[in-house]
């Protein structure tokens, strides 16, 4: 049976170096989260130091009004599993969350925002 996920530990996981591929606005959002005025898009970054790549995909959505972008984790698409010490698999919850640490050290945020000039309100520390 073929198996496209790559295994890796948390502490293996965060010691990797992410690349923004790219970020796209979705033009027909379909996202039940996104409230009126609200612009929603997507995207794609990978691993850079890591060979096979991991790639991170998710949806997110901005919010002029708080000038924010939020991820909906719940959409995030790798070919990532996150396992323990003796290689047992954490599930997609503990992955989305780890994803999200990783991405967070990334300082996503601002990467997308400024690859889509997008005006960003940042709150203090937001990048530990």
């Amino acid at each position: 049976m073929f198996d496209p996920l790559i295994r890796l530990r948390t502490e293996d996981l965060l010691e990797l170096q992410q690349v923004h591929l790219y970020s796209e606005l979705d033009s027909d959002p379909l996202n039940p989260e996104a409230k009126a005025g609200t612009v929603c898009g997507y995207t794609e970054w990978a691993s850079a130091n890591r060979k096979p790549a991991l790639s991170f995909s998710w949806d997110w959505v901005y919010d002029p009004g708080t000038q924010r972008l939020q991820a909906q984790w719940s959409s995030l698409r790798t070919n990532l599993r996150v396992v323990d010490a003796q290689g047992e698999d954490l599930g997609v919850e503990c992955t989305r969350l780890c994803v999200a640490r990783l991405m967070t050290r990334a300082s996503w945020e601002r990467v997308i925002a400024e690859s889509l000039d997008l005006v960003l309100t940042m709150p203090p520390d937001s990048r530990h």
